[in-house]
C-alpha cells in the first residue's frame, strides 16, 4: 500500500509558519473567547461601556484554562513580519517557538 503524505496546510512543508498558519494556530485557538471579546467591543460601540465586564471575561476564560496561544499572537505576527522564523507545531514537535536555521 501506497502511503500518501499530505502537505500541511500552515506551513506548506517549509515547517515554518505563514501568517495564515499563524492566525490558525495562536487565535483561531480560542474562538470562544474571540468571540465574546468581538461581542463585547460592539456592545460598547452601541450599548454602553458596562459590556467592558464582558470583554474582561474573554480575556480571562483563556487564563484560566491556561491557553496562552492568543497572547502570543501579536508576539507571533510580529516576529513573522520582523524575519524570524516560526516552527510549525504539527510538523516539529521541538516546542520552540522559533526555529534556529
Amino acid at each position: 500500500m501506497e502511503e500518501t503524505k499530505k502537505e500541511c496546510n500552515l506551513c506548506h512543508g517549509s515547517k515554518c509558519l505563514s501568517q495564515w498558519g499563524i492566525f490558525v494556530i495562536y487565535l483561531m485557538a480560542a474562538k470562544i473567547p474571540l468571540l465574546i471579546i468581538i461581542a463585547s467591543l460592539i456592545g460598547v460601540i452601541i450599548y454602553s461601556s458596562y459590556f467592558y465586564g464582558l470583554f474582561i471575561l474573554g480575556l480571562v476564560i483563556p487564563l484560566a484554562q491556561a491557553d496562552l496561544r492568543m497572547y502570543l499572537y501579536p508576539v507571533a505576527m510580529i516576529s513573522k513580519l520582523a524575519g524570524k522564523k516560526l516552527n510549525c507545531p504539527r510538523c516539529n514537535s521541538k516546542g520552540t517557538m522559533y526555529r534556529n536555521i
